[in-house]
């Protein structure tokens, strides 16, 4: 067993130096999701590793086997190296709560992907989640706990979850939970499936599922928990997307219209559309591209961050960083300076924590200004 995780720390140890193999990163991938000590030691490394001047001093002019030394020998204090770095973290405003590094030394050039607009604007939709329904009703959910009856459907709300039981009549009566930029929502089906959903996302139901079926839709990003049912199959429409489901967990991530991904944690699922189709064991994604599916490892920390609350940013370019900020925050955002655009960036940002921390965090690592006018708007030069 310490073989293999010293075979796990010697993967990680290339994937923080940039050296890490496709091959290798697969296999890494794969094990961190099946082995809860792999993905324990990973983690570790990756705090290590998140200190801006330790990660400029391991990728400046020295042996690749000098600097996995290096980070070895503080893996093994890695308990009191993390105490040293909350101590030093705590007296920095900008690094208190924003950890980011900005990948100088591994900037990429080439087009942007052309979904991704230049500063696009998420909008929220509204300040609170709201539930609309067919026949047009609109009802604000709030955190307070709230039951309320539709026809003689009896809804309940708890924090940020809904929960609701059939009527009992046979009624092909459908609602859609809209979530606004900066919240997320937990949606309980009377099957006893649990849909989570991110910011800027929704996800449209019927109020009583058929009895031999089972069909949501979802846009933006979702957490699905699917109830098995061997006499009613679970079916998640996407755009231009079919999933069926036996009983499972994945992740639905649509936000990019043109790059839907599927990743499965339990279970199994077959994803449909005109090209292809695709079945998923757990730890692979399904990746939409021109030619239809392709399956790949991916990673937990990085793809299930949001649920926590933590979002991963992995070489990830500013252009990217920006559509996260506008769907947490619900901001105008615009990149002034296109060059900007594809620097990328490793690092994380937690929910909750103020704009400007956010802002000031970025400029402070990487050396680009921000101001904001009149109307509210963010500019980034």
């Amino acid at each position: 067993m310490e073989n293999q995780l010293e075979h796990i720390r010697f993967l990680v140890t290339k994937e923080i130096l940039g050296t890490l193999s496709q091959e290798e990163r697969n296999f890494l991938m794969e094990e961190v999701a099946k082995n809860p000590d792999a993905e324990e030691t990973r983690e570790d490394l990756l705090t290590v590793a998140q200190n801006p001047e330790l990660l400029a001093y391991l990728h400046s002019e020295r042996p690749a086997k000098q600097s996995a030394l290096i980070l070895d020998r503080l893996f093994a204090r890695s308990r009191k190296v993390r105490i040293i770095y909350s101590i030093a973290a705590a007296s920095a405003a900008a690094i208190a709560l924003f950890f980011i590094i900005p990948q100088t030394l591994h900037l990429k050039s080439g087009k942007s992907n052309p979904s991704l607009v230049e500063n696009q604007s998420v909008p929220a939709t509204g300040k609170s989640v709201q539930l609309s329904l067919s026949a047009g009703q609109t009802i604000d959910l709030t955190e307070d706990t709230t039951e309320f009856t539709i026809g003689e459907q009896k809804m309940k709300t708890t924090g940020k979850t809904l929960t609701y039981q059939p009527s009992g009549r046979n009624e092909k009566s459908y609602a859609t939970l809209n979530v606004p930029a900066g919240k997320d929502y937990i949606l309980k089906l009377p099957d006893g499936s649990q849909v989570h959903l991110n910011s800027v996302s929704s996800i449209r139901f019927p109020l009583a599922f058929d009895e031999n079926f089972r069909e949501i839709q979802i846009t933006g990003e979702a957490y699905i928990k699917v109830a098995p049912s061997a006499k009613a199959p679970f079916r998640v429409k996407l755009q231009g997307e079919t999933i069926d489901v036996l009983g499972t967990e994945f992740n639905v991530n649509c936000y990019d219209s043109l790059r839907h991904t599927i990743s499965l944690v339990a279970g199994k699922v077959r994803v449909h559309t005109e090209k292809n189709h695709i079945e998923l064991t757990p730890g692979l994604e399904a990746v939409a591209g021109e030619d239809g599916f392709t399956s790949r490892a991916f990673d937990r920390y990085i793809t299930l961050g949001w649920l926590d609350g933590r979002y991963i940013l992995n070489n990830t370019t500013l252009e990217e960083v920006c559509t996260i900020i506008r769907r947490l925050y619900g901001v105008a955002l615009q990149v002034e300076n296109k060059a900007l655009l594809q620097n990328r960036f490793t690092g994380r940002i937690i929910k909750g924590q103020p704009l400007e921390q956010v802002l000031r965090g970025l400029a402070s690592t990487s050396g680009i200004n921000y101001d904001q006018d009149v109307q509210g708007t963010y500019h980034i030069r």
